[in-house]
């Protein structure tokens, strides 16, 4: 679970955090800004950095661009000062914990991308859909309409609008490798 991992990590006094769920990679260049970007902001604050997320759609070619899919998700952290609190599977609030304040703090938008297979595959994404409907039911104890129809806008085509992938984000992209998640 998430939440465990980034509690060891800051239980290990963690400089950062950087979310890496399983079918998600970030473009080839997000290595080189990362690392800089680290480097250069390791004592100067407390951060929370948002990725373009793109959520590939029924395969590598395309991707939503629709309102709720064009979206900068936060997946690196400061860990000086983070106060976790687990809601459910994919719902976390990330605050920081300065004085007396509670907040974000230095929200960055960074120039590179997640990009997410989890809709790529579409039986893939029908069978996971089902298994975070269960655990919700199960974890949260929420009937399973409250579950269907918070994840119904996984699967809902309703207003969707694609726009064409570029290859030259990940050297998956290029070589065609599989991506096993």
């Amino acid at each position: 679970d998430r939440l465990i991992l980034l509690n060891k990590a800051k239980d290990r006094k963690m400089c950062w955090a950087l979310i890496v769920d399983g079918d998600e990679i970030y473009e080839d260049e997000s290595t080189k800004w990362i690392h800089e970007f680290t480097q250069l902001n390791s004592h100067h604050g407390h951060f929370t950095v948002k990725f373009l997320y793109v959520n590939l759609w029924k395969g590598r070619e395309r991707y939503r661009t629709d309102a709720w899919n064009n979206s900068w998700f936060p997946r690196l952290f400061s860990m000086t000062d983070l106060i976790l609190k687990g809601e459910a599977l994919h719902n976390y609030a990330f605050q920081f914990q300065v004085g007396n304040s509670i907040g974000p703090g230095n929200i960055i938008q960074a120039p590179v991308k997640c990009l997410h297979y989890g809709w790529a595959d579409w039986k893939h994404r029908v069978e996971k859909t089902e298994r975070y409907i269960l655990r919700d039911m199960e974890v949260f104890n929420v009937s399973r309409e409250y579950a269907v129809q918070k994840y119904s806008m996984d699967t809902n085509e309703n207003g969707l609008q694609l726009s064409k992938a570029d290859p030259s984000w990940a050297s998956e992209f290029r070589e065609g490798r599989e991506i096993d998640y």
